[in-house]
């Protein structure tokens, strides 16, 4: 299992505020975060999928690749809100389970 971490510099006590299991598509998807909100640990379970966090859409060819139980940790609610998701071109399901915390 690795580790990928995405960082804006937030370092405080939070609290959790929410949670989703987001079923990953050939479509990319954006996460559903909550109002208050300000990281999210979140975790592929299944095949293969990219995210990028830079504003465009991942393609099932084009994006940083997470595997079967990698976790990823997303800080900052800019790159909560430009967080998307798609399924590696050789996937077939996948699904990612986030923890939100604000």
């Amino acid at each position: 299992m690795s580790t990928v971490t995405a960082r804006s510099a937030i370092r405080q006590a939070l609290s959790c505020v929410g949670f989703q299991q987001l079923t990953v598509s050939r479509t990319a998807q954006a996460l559903t975060v909550p109002r208050t909100a300000v990281q999210a640990v979140c975790q592929v379970q299944g095949d293969s999928v990219r995210f990028r966090i830079d504003g465009a859409d991942p393609t099932s060819t084009v994006g940083i690749v997470l595997d079967d139980s990698d976790l990823i940790e997303i800080n900052g609610a800019s790159d909560l809100e430009n967080f998307q998701v798609i399924l590696d071109d050789a996937a077939t399901d996948a699904d990612i389970v986030c923890q939100y915390f604000g």
